[in-house]
């Protein structure tokens, strides 16, 4: 549907509001909601963070309540199959249908938290916040941050931050960010709920990746791949390794723990990869002073990892495994996933601990005449 004859169909509302921050106590949450994660210990904290000079969009509860409770339901599904069962993200709800937003009122213009950098002061006006208003209870440590956008075009909103950085995810609000526009607004996908859940993802732990050629007929395009722009019109999958990831993020455990995302003490032992029956193995050995039940690598193609302007492994395939009694693990990555065999990439291996906490390892290595060069990688 072309964007004027949508058009046709929208109302506009006009929203009054106060500023004043501190007389924003939280409703109390209905005892009697039946969300399958309201039991969940820890929920993600939904801030609504309005500068001094941009007006909240209309309906905002409305809109985002309905949006991340079909996001609980999507990542259940991703989750349940891959066999870790129907579990999701909590969320801080007053009733069936409607999310506990906290809304913040910025001490400053819109200027003052740009696209780029605006994070660093919006995180410390959300901690100041959070301090000032101790009864007002930050239930997690992942925040998801909606900014309306910035400007007065709707069909082509500029706005602040837009990423996720510490476990803190940043994305913007406008009038079509609405289940009821799923799919029908041209040149939009930038920032429609596919992005939305793509930044959800990477604030529950999952990197970047792409779908592995074989599954893709059935699971479609990764959604944390190119999936924030087929999410709503086209099948749009988690990977398995990104649900793997997600798994162990503190809004999705049914545990609690003193220790969320604490630094282990880790050593990589013993590391051998090789080219083996067409595929490339990855064994090796570690130890831990807090466990690693699951490990996850990624191949990553030339011109490998990000930059603060550009991401460059939205192309990246990747395996995940569990780990065997002695903390060893193997990888068995078939060759026949990598689509393209020529020029440099990067191994990435992540050991995922059991407190949600990721220790990270990266090495470099060639393909030259269509075969991985791996014998010089080490530990």
């Amino acid at each position: 549907m072309k964007k004027f004859i949508l058009l046709l169909f929208i109302s506009f509302f006009f929203y009054s509001c106060s500023k004043n921050e501190d007389n924003n106590p939280s409703p109390t949450p209905s005892e009697s909601t039946s969300n399958p994660w309201r039991n969940n210990p820890y929920k993600v904290n939904v801030i609504y963070f309005v500068p001094r000079d941009v007006s909240p969009i209309p309906r905002y509860e409305e809109r985002i309540s309905k949006i991340l409770l079909e996001a609980q339901q999507y990542f259940a599904n991703n989750l349940q199959r891959e066999g870790l069962g129907r579990r999701s993200f909590g969320l801080d709800l007053i009733d069936d249908n409607t999310v506990n937003i906290i809304r913040i009122n910025g001490l400053l213009g819109k200027n003052a938290y740009p696209e780029e950098d605006g994070d660093i002061i919006i995180e410390r006006e959300i901690d100041n916040f959070f301090s000032r208003n101790n009864t007002i209870a930050r239930k997690s440590s992942q925040d998801l941050v909606f900014i309306p956008k910035y400007n007065d075009d709707d069909l082509d909103p500029q706005g602040g931050p837009y990423f996720e950085v510490n476990g803190t995810a940043y994305v913007m609000d406008f009038l079509y960010l609405d289940t009821e526009y799923m799919g029908l607004l041209d040149g939009l996908t930038e920032y429609n709920i596919g992005s939305v859940y793509h930044e959800i993802g990477h604030m529950l732990g999952a990197s970047h990746n792409t779908m592995r050629p074989s599954l893709t007929p059935t699971l479609g395009t990764a959604l944390m791949g190119f999936g924030n722009s087929t999410y709503g019109l086209s099948t749009t999958s988690l990977t398995g390794p990104a649900v793997i990831q997600i798994s162990h993020a503190q809004t999705v455990s049914t545990m609690t723990r003193a220790n969320w995302y604490e630094e282990p003490l880790f050593q990589l032992n013993t590391l051998n990869v090789a080219v083996e029956n067409n595929s490339i193995t990855i064994r090796g050995n570690y130890t831990s002073n807090i466990t690693v039940p699951d490990v996850v690598v990624w191949h990553d193609p030339e011109p490998f990892g990000s930059t603060e302007s550009q991401n460059f492994d939205y192309d990246a395939i990747s395996w995940n495994t569990k780990t065997t009694a002695g903390n060893n693990f193997e990888f068995v990555c078939d060759l026949n996933e990598f689509e393209k065999k020529s020029g440099q990439y990067e191994l990435r291996l992540g050991f995922l601990h059991e407190n949600g906490y990721v220790t990270d390892r990266s090495y470099v290595y060639n393909f030259v005449n269509n075969q991985p060069v791996v014998n010089h990688i080490r530990p």
